[in-house]
């Protein structure tokens, strides 16, 4: 639509920053009387990986921003007692080799699985652990 109306091509990691702000936006400002608890919760998952990574997380980064937009649907799910669809049949293997090629951010990730079973009462699929891991390995990736 920008090259359409502007003439102007962005670059894809550009086009991609552009549509995460859409994404955030059109998340925001849905309001079903959840939006408080879904904020303290994004919050105290951030407060995790920040104390077990020992990092800075960077507000600008598209990493960050891709972390961000992913924990917002994942907090959402987790709220609404929604399943991601990719959750019907768990890819064991899948699982395994990312728990073993991104230890730290695995960890990280076992660590957020923990605070959300204790205070949701509430399972995390081996699914959502593998997206979760990824993206903070992400984080990792850019900041080391």
């Amino acid at each position: 639509m920008v090259k359409r109306d502007f003439g102007v091509q962005l670059p894809d990691d550009e086009a991609g920053f552009v549509a995460l702000k859409f994404v955030e936006n059109r998340t925001s400002h849905q309001d079903n009387g959840k939006g408080q608890q879904m904020t303290k919760l994004i919050g105290d998952i951030l407060k995790i990986v920040v104390y077990q990574l020992g990092i800075d997380l960077d507000d600008d980064s598209i990493s960050f921003q891709r972390f961000l937009v992913h924990l917002n649907f994942f907090v959402e799910r987790l709220i609404s007692g929604q399943k991601n669809v990719d959750d019907e049949s768990s890819d064991d293997i899948l699982y395994q080799h990312i728990s073993q090629k991104y230890p730290q951010a695995f960890k990280c990730t076992k660590e957020i699985t923990a605070f959300i079973e204790s205070s949701l009462k509430k399972e995390v699929s081996k699914n959502e652990q593998i997206y979760v891991t990824i993206h903070i390995q992400r984080i990792i990736n850019e900041v080391g």
